[in-house]
């Protein structure tokens, strides 16, 4: 390094290519820098406490929001969404199980059930458990507890 003090350091604006020519100046003055969702919503707190905003007015906010909740009714839809592999098994393993409730006389607990259901015989107590809760929710189902145990019987 020189310490000479009549040689002139390179800077970073030299490194970079001088200053700036006048169509450089030019696009950096006109460039437009976008605002992020996060600016966007420090001015909607700005706006709804009374206090100026730095980066929208409020009809860009109502907008922002606007947009925002598309976006969320978008994703939320359950519209365009198929059952996965295992919702579809599932569903099958239901019909099963109110085909056996149908022709039983009295409520069986999930033990019975999974006894009762030879495609079920591998299932554990809590699987069982499961699906009759959704049963249950569904209606289709209805759940007692007769002696500290849930039964169950069709609705």
């Amino acid at each position: 390094m020189c310490y000479n003090k009549d040689v002139k350091r390179k800077t970073s604006n030299d490194i970079k290519g001088g200053d700036q020519t006048p169509e450089r100046k030019y696009i950096m003055e006109n460039t437009v820098k976008r605002i992020t969702k996060a600016q966007k919503y420090e001015d909607i707190i700005a706006l709804l406490s009374g206090n100026p905003a730095k980066f929208i007015d409020a009809d860009g906010a109502v907008e922002f929001c606007k947009s925002e909740i598309a976006l969320l009714a978008k994703k939320n839809s359950s519209d365009n969404k198929k059952p996965t592999a295992t919702q579809e098994a599932n569903a099958k393993y239901k019909a099963l199980i109110m085909e056996f409730l149908a022709i039983q006389d009295a409520g069986k607990t999930c033990t019975e059930i999974a006894k009762g259901v030879p495609e079920l015989g591998d299932f554990n107590n809590q699987k069982v458990a499961a699906l009759m809760r959704q049963l249950v929710e569904a209606g289709q189902a209805h759940k007692a507890t007769v002696k500290g145990k849930s039964v169950f019987t069709i609705a």
